[in-house]
């Protein structure tokens, strides 16, 4: 139907367009401009505008990431929810309000490497996979042969156990006791030892159940979640010793056992790395652990149930870093064998010349 503008008794002139709103209801809009020109030139844009949002493809990229983002809200956990507003608020911006059925393979391409280009390779790899998947959806493969710098492989850390007991000596009776003890004796992701309840702790049989973690939403506060996976929710035998430091501090059922803010807790920490007093982050005491179980001869199978793992990945890792610690020993071990017998070869027996 044509547009017509109509003259109004302030001499401006005006248009009104109908259509058809999401919810399937008839709505009206109404435009008003000094010019005739004017007023039809703002109604046929947004006639135009609604004609192309009927198909799917012209929607902008930031209509897309909202609507996939807004569809899956109630099904993703706070952080991961959290993560994906934070990609759509920062990274790839030049393309937010491109139509997806615009955008090129070469432009998608730019716009990552742009992004990428003081990241780690981890993030960039993150931000690609979450764009890739917003296009699939509407049957957009630029993204398919996108590429991405390759992640540089990084050495384990795991601390010696002179170095932990050096740590457990420097928490002792600060607000890092309860949180460091529990990840260096159980191996727990910090995520789940500030979401312990004293209930989930059975001091009959002195056991831990951990099921939930806590983590950050995208408010920046820290909300309860259930564990990562299926294989992390498992209940955990207390060493004697964390059994005695757990009694001293109990708490009533529903309380934390943490019950330091967990923002607080976290700069703490890291405040003592970044001073020197200690040098790993709370990972790698759950290395340690790790390292500690393998060490020991216990099977794969069970150091993965008590990790809380869906595979042996990080396991594999361990024991790498382990293999390369026993190479160094080996080598020193037959360096100085070989350095042994060289020096007899040099001290010739005066008398051997003599003889002769």
């Amino acid at each position: 139907m044509k547009i017509k503008a109509v003259k109004l008794p302030s001499g401006n002139w005006n248009c009104r367009i109908g259509y058809t709103d999401a919810d399937g209801k008839r709505q009206r809009k109404s435009f008003t401009a000094p010019t005739k020109a004017e007023a039809l030139a703002l109604a046929t844009d947004f006639k135009l505008e609604k004609k192309l949002k009927k198909n799917p493809i012209n929607r902008t990229l930031r209509e897309a990431t909202e609507a996939f983002i807004n569809s899956r809200e109630n099904l993703l956990s706070p952080s991961t929810l959290a993560g994906y507003k934070s990609i759509s608020k920062n990274a790839l911006q030049a393309l937010m309000d491109r139509r997806i059925g615009s955008i090129t393979a070469e432009e998608y391409q730019q716009a990552l490497n742009e992004y990428g280009r003081d990241k780690q390779p981890k993030t960039v790899k993150s931000v690609h996979t979450f764009y890739h998947r917003i296009l699939k959806e509407y049957g957009i493969d630029i993204a398919d042969k996108a590429t991405i710098k390759k992640k540089v492989a990084t050495e384990i850390e795991i601390p010696t156990d002179e170095e932990v007991v050096e740590i457990l000596q420097k928490v002792k009776g600060t607000r890092l006791e309860l949180f460091v003890n529990l990840i260096v004796a159980l191996g727990l992701r910090r995520s789940e030892a500030i979401a312990i309840r004293w209930k989930d702790i059975d001091f009959k049989n002195n056991t831990v159940y951990i099921h939930n973690a806590r983590v950050k939403n995208a408010d920046e506060e820290f909300v309860e979640k259930k564990t990562k996976n299926a294989t992390s929710t498992r209940t955990l035998d207390l060493p004697p010793q964390l059994v005695e430091l757990l009694k001293d501090k109990k708490g009533k059922p529903n309380d934390y056992v943490i019950t330091e803010n967990p923002k607080t807790l976290f700069s703490d920490y890291n405040n003592r790395v970044s001073r020197g007093e200690f040098k790993y982050r709370p990972h790698s005491l759950r290395h340690y652990y790790a390292s500690v179980m393998l060490k020991q001869g216990v099977p794969n199978k069970y150091a993965k149930e008590r990790m809380g793992h869906a595979s042996e990945y990080m396991l594999t890792r361990v024991y790498q870093h382990i293999d390369k610690q026993k190479q160094a020993e080996y080598s020193v071990v037959l360096n100085s064998f070989y350095d042994n017998l060289a020096k007899e070869a040099e001290e010739t027996p005066q008398d051997a010349a003599t003889v002769e």
